[in-house]
């Protein structure tokens, strides 16, 4: 699974089948059994649920209920309701038992495979892909980390007039509850941006305050939710609120890489292929063995990232960024002779979630507006 939400953004050159498998492992997950859970709901509260049951024994305090079956089973953890003793609902994120050690020894016994059976051309440069999953795996399975993660965004997020005027909100973590396995927080009532309809009367604020949150990440606060699951994006229609949850995949990144990367961006918005060719050497996206078909390609794929902040609300449906992107990655998968920055495995990622989301909304947004104020940001 973990293999799958890393590669399915990077599928370009694997061919159809083998493309449409690893889309499709990012979203199986196994639950845990009924004495799985108990045990781990035993170390952190020395309490656990009765067969059949939803009550804990001993009771613990804040918990009046917890429901047995899982509503959600991800890569590391899955998630259970629960209510609270003021009748309120939460979210308790249990992780699995041992899975930090399970999905590294997984991701290195498929990193094997792939290589024997010789199915991901040498341009992926699959064994970078796997390092790269493997640090952010042992990351995601700290939940201390991933507590720290959740208490930063809810103040990232109120820091923001804008975001917070668009409807956009962090639920609050029930730290009393929390656990080395186990993050309890509000429960936020929705369901995922994947099930809004498209066209929907709000799309376009939604899409602005997904784009503006994506900018704000990389740009101003250099501290991302890297993960592009559309499950991480909750929407209530009763509130208009949109609700951020799954803070295991944050990633920080330097401020002077991150003005070199955003002058790519630029020059790509104004259509300068020349200093996009120029800078990409200098971060060394590219490199003097690359071919001159491999450096038109990678020039070619930042003019296309760069297309939908030339001038106003950008269409991403109509403009089909991310499919254009991943045509011209099938270049890079034959053509590619050394490896990219490693910032950019996690950074595409979290750009091409957005907009692929952005175009399933059918909203509109992007446009010079929101990277002439990345351009001030960058400079803080």
């Amino acid at each position: 699974m973990k293999l799958g939400q890393m590669l399915s953004l990077h599928s370009g050159g694997l061919g159809e089948e083998w493309s449409k498998a690893f889309g499709e492992m990012k979203n199986k997950g196994d639950c845990m059994s009924f004495e799985e859970l108990n045990t781990e709901l035993n170390l952190t509260y020395s309490s656990t649920l009765l067969p059949s049951s939803s009550t804990l024994s001993p009771p613990v305090p804040g918990i009046k209920t917890l429901e047995p079956k899982p509503i959600y089973a991800g890569s590391i953890g899955q998630v259970h309701v629960a209510k609270g003793e003021d009748g309120g609902f939460l979210a308790v994120k249990v992780r699995y038992p041992g899975i930090a050690d399970t999905v590294i020894s997984d991701l290195d016994n498929l990193n094997t495979l792939i290589n024997v059976v010789n199915v991901v051309p040498e341009g992926v440069f699959i064994d970078n892909i796997i390092e790269e999953g493997k640090a952010e795996v042992i990351k995601e399975c700290s939940y201390k980390i991933e507590l720290e993660n959740h208490k930063r965004y809810i103040e990232l997020i109120k820091s923001d007039d804008e975001l917070v005027k668009m409807g956009f909100y962090v639920p609050k973590i029930m730290e009393e509850l929390c656990g080395d396995n186990i993050i309890v927080s509000e429960w936020f009532h929705g369901v995922t941006i994947e099930e809004v309809q498209a066209g929907h009367k709000e799309s376009d604020r939604i899409c602005e305050g997904l784009m503006r949150l994506t900018f704000l990440e990389l740009f101003k606060w250099r501290f991302s939710q890297t993960d592009p699951n559309p499950g991480n994006f909750l929407w209530d229609e009763r509130e208009g609120k949109v609700g951020l949850i799954d803070f295991g995949g944050c990633r920080e990144y330097d401020k002077e890489w991150m003005k070199d990367y955003f002058s790519i961006v630029n020059a790509a918005s104004l259509g300068d292929a020349a200093t996009v060719e120029e800078r990409s050497f200098e971060l060394g996206f590219l490199s003097s063995k690359d071919s001159r078909k491999m450096i038109d390609a990678h020039v070619e794929g930042a003019m296309i990232l760069g297309e939908p902040f030339r001038g106003g609300k950008y269409d991403f449906k109509e403009g089909k960024v991310t499919q254009r992107i991943g045509e011209v990655a099938k270049v890079f998968a034959k053509e590619r002779k050394t490896p990219p920055p490693r910032n950019v495995y996690t950074i595409h990622r979290k750009m091409a979630g957005a907009f692929e989301t952005v175009a399933r909304l059918n909203g509109k947004a992007g446009g010079r507006e929101i990277l002439e104020e990345a351009q001030e940001w960058i400079h803080l």
